[in-house]
Order: structure tokens, then C-alpha cells, then sequence
């Protein structure tokens, strides 16, 4: 489904930051 791919996107662009600070820290 393209709806899922959009939120799949969209999930992978807010976790990956979140993820980032976690591993730094």
C-alpha cells in the first residue's frame, strides 16, 4: 500500500533523530 510506505517515510524521518540521541547518549 502507498499509505504505508508514506507512514513507513514519515515514521523512519521522526524515529531516526529520537534514535540518534539515544545512541549518543
Amino acid at each position: 500500500h502507498l499509505l504505508h510506505e508514506v507512514h513507513r517515510f514519515l515514521m523512519a524521518k521522526i524515529y531516526r533523530p529520537i534514535l540518534d540521541r539515544l545512541v549518543s547518549i
